[in-house]
């Protein structure tokens, strides 16, 4: 075996020494008996001698189930991009937050971060914006950081597939305007300034997908931010950030069903209405 295979086997045990420890943190108990064997026939059936693992599904606190989904996610998330832009569409970019600090429960901030969501995206105004901008579909994405010096993070990622992307300026703050207010109204602060927009550069949709999914797994950004995995690994290491592990998984608990994506009807069955033109034969 070659130095890959060691990581990826490296990678894979601490994902089950992680998967261990928020089991042993859960009541839940799908999670607890996440990645066990059950038999998959009944007694005496044909079927009785084989096994099959189930998992508990629970992306946002299972480090197992969290790695196979963003994978899976972003792989998902790739194709979409580059069958749009191969047919002459265009993808921008839209990160949606809020300000937070460091006593802020997570609880609140992602209530106000689902009411800004809600406000941009419902009634007769987001019709008006998506027509003028020309923004035929969306992929929306949750995501969850904290950081030691600044507090818990929850924010937004929106792909938002285009016609063109000539107005960029005009939708960042069409959009910002809405957001804002819906955050505000429900009690938390973001200002229109903040927000951002930017085009999806062709070539760059692997590499955006794996960075837009990476919130079920264990990362730690270059200013500290970590996600709750990276929390969960923490934990694990150093005996330190149980409170901050239990206050993410009361936040996601089964009862809340919060969800990491979110898109558009019929987005993968979106056609740009100028689609590029096939190849002159020689």
């Amino acid at each position: 075996m070659g130095r890959r295979d060691d990581q990826r086997i490296a990678a894979a045990e601490r994902r089950r020494q992680l998967r261990s420890l928020a089991a042993s943190l859960s009541v839940d108990r799908e999670q607890q008996g996440c990645g066990r064997e059950i038999r998959r026939g009944q007694p005496g059936s044909p079927l009785e001698v084989l096994t099959m693992k189930v998992w508990c599904h629970r992306i946002w606190v299972c480090p197992l189930c969290g790695f196979s989904a963003a994978g899976k996610r972003a792989a998902t998330l790739e194709s979409r991009l580059r069958h749009w832009t191969d047919q002459g569409g265009v993808a921008a970019l839209l990160t949606l937050c809020q300000s937070h600090r460091l006593d802020d429960p997570l609880t609140d901030l992602w209530s106000h971060l689902e009411h800004g969501w809600t406000a941009l995206t419902r009634g007769s105004g987001w019709l008006t914006v998506r027509k003028t901008y020309g923004i035929r579909g969306y992929q929306r994405i949750t995501e969850v950081v904290h950081n030691p010096r600044t507090g818990w993070s929850p924010h937004i990622h929106a792909v938002l597939f285009m016609d063109n992307g000539t107005e960029l300026d005009g939708l960042s703050t069409a959009v910002g305007t809405r957001f804002t207010r819906g955050i505000n109204t429900s009690g938390g602060w973001a200002q229109v300034g903040l927000q951002d927009i930017r085009s999806v550069a062709r070539g760059t949709e692997r590499r955006l997908a794996q960075y837009l999914l990476k919130g079920t797994t264990e990362y730690v950004s270059r200013d500290g931010s970590r996600t709750p995995m990276a929390v969960l690994g923490r934990l694990h290491d150093t005996h330190h950030g149980r409170e901050l592990w239990e206050e993410f998984s009361a936040a996601v608990s089964p009862s809340i069903r919060r969800k990491q994506i979110a898109c558009s009807q019929k987005l993968d069955r979106l056609r740009p209405p100028y689609p590029l033109a096939a190849p002159t034969p020689w």
